[in-house]
């Protein structure tokens, strides 16, 4: 049974923002694969491009329109409630409106030995390291609370601002160490977001701002540090939750979160739920409002989980060789839980016996295949059974599901595609491997070096020689109606190239100046672009499949970014959910913005 747990019902970070053991010992073994397939390999294949891009900077730029941003803005209009308006978004303090030339936004909280507390706020100034002097603005439209010139003593100038929102809420910004000639602001002022509140000062230490975001102390500096988490007494994370004003006011953004210790691993979706791996424990949402419905404590560390909704159950799997099932709670189940601790039954464990990196694909229909880095590769029927075991693989780059199959190729000084099922598993094709998409009319391969085809036959048809990717990535999708769309990044020049289902070249564009790591998605029959646009902030677009132009649905960022862990994944019907690597975890409608 599904035990639910009552402590720890409501970790506060991890609040939504809408708009044991292994186990059984006796169901441990070794397998012994009953099945053994023979591997036969396909002919090696003969490259005969229709289309040869030039290696070099001459695809046309992308087009782009809209600004998700831009349209936030809005006037700051006296009225009852808001003397000096509502606020439309928030900014950063220094270097407006993203901070680029602009260092700090991660030591919120930081516990310092020499105050002997943690930091209430957060420590600014320029990358360049010349602070004295620099300007200090406005974050969000409000008025003046207090403003001294000599607020902190020795550590100079101090101000704070109200600002008021629609629905009535209201925070406070603070910002200190200011030059106390530069403070002339007074109690009552109206600010407009981007105004000067000031100069950084010069106070006891060196010369920086001493920035926060909080609920209390509208017409007193305050301490500036907390014996405890100041989240816990009324600050808020600065950086953080001008982020979160950000990303809420966006069309498209129906709820967001953020992950406890800041990042969280996709898993899969079981109808309304998705699943996410986060702070060592299985987590499950409520896609329609972010909520956490319940959590399921990770005894052992698994980097590899994979969620199969046919059979009920995730799987999980460690480098020791150890894989085993937890069964899924019903929605009957799940009806009353709110962040609720459960313990998952285990449905059944085994022992491979063999110590390397896993990789775990679905079957189709239940089930799942373990592959053990070099060592093995095992099938397990939805009960645990052993289907079939084959030798290990150098390295598994990609997998896809198609049909009744699993797809997957493998990379190293062989590479090849492979096709698995329940029966066996056997060769598609060898001399290519890469990242995998299925449209229906087959299965393509992009490779470092080329986009390939395979054929009925089993040949490898080059569809596109490209000059040596400087990177490959997961950046190949297939299209709706047949085709695929790749994002290739060479020493020249980084472009978007669109195949129909003969494989002939559509167009192709330079997205150079946008960003890196592009990735697609397609909900709905509507191709997106995820691009990162340099440390910590992500953008997505709609894509015109027609000439390739962008349309500009979301725009959202971080100031501590963890590398890696940034990703983004298509739900059915028509949503999305991702995760801005060191921020925030979005549920997203890609229908709902221009």
């Amino acid at each position: 049974m599904l035990a639910a747990c009552a402590r720890g019902e409501t970790p506060p970070l991890a609040s939504p923002t809408p708009r044991g053991d292994r186990t059984p010992a006796e169901a441990t073994a070794t397998p012994r694969p009953t099945v053994t397939p023979t591997l036969t390999p396909s002919r090696t294949p003969t490259p005969t491009p229709t289309f040869t891009p030039t290696p070099t900077a001459t695809a046309q730029p992308i087009a782009i329109s809209g600004d998700p941003l831009a349209v936030l803005v809005a006037e700051p209009i006296s009225q009852p409630g808001a003397v000096c308006g509502f606020v439309d978004y928030f900014d950063f303090p220094i270097d407006p409106p993203d901070a680029e030339r602009g260092r700090g936004g991660g030591d919120y909280g930081v516990y310092r030995q020499r105050y002997q507390s943690n930091h209430a706020g957060e420590d600014w100034g320029y990358q360049s390291g010349d602070n004295l002097g620099q300007p200090v603005y406005v974050i969000g439209h409000g008025v003046v609370t207090y403003s001294q010139p000599y607020g902190w003593g020795l550590d100079q100038g101090t101000v704070i601002v109200r600002h008021t929102f629609r629905d009535g809420g209201t925070v406070y910004s603070f910002y200190g160490h200011l030059d106390p000639p530069s403070v002339t602001l007074r109690p009552g002022d109206c600010l407009v977001r981007g105004d000067t509140v000031g100069n950084i000062g010069d106070p006891t230490g060196r010369p920086h701002l001493h920035f926060e975001i909080r609920l209390h102390n509208p017409d007193t500096p305050g301490p500036g540090y907390w014996s405890v988490d100041p989240t816990l007494a009324g600050w808020l994370p600065p950086s953080q939750t001008i982020w979160e004003n950000r990303i809420e006011g966006q069309a498209g953004t129906v709820w967001t979160r953020v992950p406890v210790e800041g990042t969280s691993t996709w898993v899969g979706q079981a109808g309304a739920t998705g699943v996410v791996m986060e702070a060592s424990e299985l987590r499950a949402l409520n896609l329609t409002d972010g909520r956490v419905i319940w959590r399921h404590k990770l005894e052992t560390n698994f980097p590899t989980v994979l969620l199969s909704a046919e059979a009920g159950v995730v799987y999980l799997a460690d480098p020791l060789g150890h894989v085993e099932a937890l069964t899924l709670p019903t929605p009957e189940m799940m009806a009353e839980w709110n962040n609720t601790l459960v313990v998952l039954d285990p449905a059944w464990a085994q022992d491979l016996g063999v110590n390397g990196s896993p990789t775990l694909m679905p079957l189709p229909g239940g089930g799942v295949v373990m592959a053990v880095l070099r060592q093995t590769t095992v099938a397990f029927s939805p009960a645990g059974e052993v289907l079939w075991g084959a030798e290990g693989f150098p390295g598994i780059a990609d997998w896809k599901v198609d049909g009744t199959r699993v797809v997957f190729s493998t990379e190293g000084a062989n590479p090849a595609v492979w096709v698995a099922t329940k029966a066996g598993i056997e060769s598609l094709v060898e001399g290519v491997g890469g990242m995998l998409a299925v449209d229906g009319l087959g299965v393509w391969v992009y490779a470092s070096d080329g986009l390939f085809r395979l054929e009925e036959s089993g040949e490898a048809r080059a569809v596109s020689l490209l000059s040596e990717a400087v990177q490959l990535t997961r950046n190949l999708v297939a299209l709706p109606e047949g085709g695929v769309l790749i994002a290739h990044a060479d020493r020249a020049d980084r472009r978007v190239l669109a195949f129909d289902g003969a494989g002939q070249l559509r167009w192709e564009r330079s997205v150079e100046a946008l960003g890196s790591n592009p990735r697609f998605v397609t909900v709905a029959g509507v191709v997106l672009l995820w691009l990162e646009e340099g440390e910590g902030v992500v953008n997505l677009y709609r894509v015109n499949m027609a000439d390739g132009a962008l349309t500009h649905l979301f725009r959202g960022g971080t100031r501590t970014p963890a590398r890696g862990s940034t990703w983004i994944v298509p739900l059915a019907p028509a949503q999305l959910v991702f995760q801005i690597g060191g921020g925030h975890l979005v549920g997203f409608d890609p229908f709902l913005g221009p």
